[in-house]
């Protein structure tokens, strides 16, 4: 189910890049929704009409890779462990 929610360009374009960098530590069926969810939204960017040059998304995704604790070479890195009782 899909809702649609007021948001600023700045939450869109960082809830992208997190996405985008997820795209590259996930797989299976975890991969296929987020490949989904970022189609939607980067067509909502496109449909917005405002344009993220390419230079300012790579320094957005690479903040967001630090604080997601990903390291170059290591996709894994900093990535939650599941613990279950």
């Amino acid at each position: 189910m899909l809702i649609q929610i007021p948001v600023s360009i700045g939450e869109l374009v960082d809830k992208i890049t997190i996405l985008s960098t997820k795209t590259q530590r996930l797989e299976g069926v975890a991969l296929d929704h987020v490949r989904q969810e970022l189609g939607l939204l980067e067509k909502a960017l496109v449909d917005s009409g405002i344009k993220l040059e390419p230079r300012e998304r790579s320094d957005l995704e690479e903040v967001n890779k630090k604080a997601m604790g990903y390291r170059r070479g290591n996709p894994t890195a900093g990535s939650r462990a599941v613990v279950r009782d």
